[in-house]
């Protein structure tokens, strides 16, 4: 217990209004909660994914979305990139320029935890991709704090990953779209029937003349 707290609670009664009040701004002043971690994963562990070079089948894609749900729900630790700081170029007040918090962030496309059948993506079709160093590289100025542009850094990162993992799977058609692909492909051999009947019938019919 407070001084503060132990002297009110000297002077008024235990389950006095002032009292509760004092025990709201105590714990209410609490330090926030870590951020969520995914289930099951210790500091500095990461999400493993498939080791798959392609997703077709609805098993591969299964797999896929099992690792997604740890992946999007995932705190990722600051230690699986190369972060470097430098003086911010953009508004920030009065200590713009004075404090390195521009954040830049690099990260080898290479890495365990990105998952195989997304890097030829990231390297031909990322506008943050490195060549010379077969990274990712990014960079954040938006806020003053060097922390919070931080955090801006590896979420974005993780957004690129969750992009192309989505471009890179092929989900498995839908009930409404396997239908109407057969309407189509029944359409279409409608026609066909219906054309090469057209021209056997132009065929015959040439071909009673000349008999005449």
């Amino acid at each position: 217990m407070s001084l503060l707290a132990f002297v009110f609670r000297r002077t008024l009664r235990i389950n006095s209004p002032a009292l509760h009040h004092l025990r709201f701004v105590a714990s209410s002043s609490a330090p926030p909660s870590p951020p969520r971690r995914a289930s099951g994963l210790g500091p500095g562990e990461y999400p493993i994914p498939p080791q798959l070079t392609k997703i077709q089948t609805a098993e591969e894609n299964a797999q896929v979305e099992e690792w997604m749900d740890q992946f999007v729900s995932w705190y990722m630790p600051r230690n699986l990139v190369e972060v470097s700081y430098s003086r911010s170029s953009g508004p920030g007040g009065q200590n713009v320029n004075k404090v390195n918090t521009k954040v830049t962030i690099r990260c080898p496309v290479n890495s365990e935890w990105i998952p195989p059948w997304v890097r030829e993506h990231l390297r031909t079709r990322s506008g943050y991709y490195v060549a010379s160093d077969d990274t990712l590289l990014m960079h954040c100025q938006t806020h003053r704090s060097q922390v919070t542009n931080l955090k801006s850094c590896i979420r974005k990162l993780q957004r690129i990953i969750i992009a192309a993992v989505d471009h890179t799977r092929s989900r498995p058609p839908s009930r409404e779209k396997q239908e109407r692909v057969r309407n189509l492909q029944e359409r279409s051999d409608a026609r066909r029937r219906e054309d090469k009947n057209r021209r056997s019938e132009v065929k015959n019919s040439r071909s009673s003349r000349d008999w005449d």
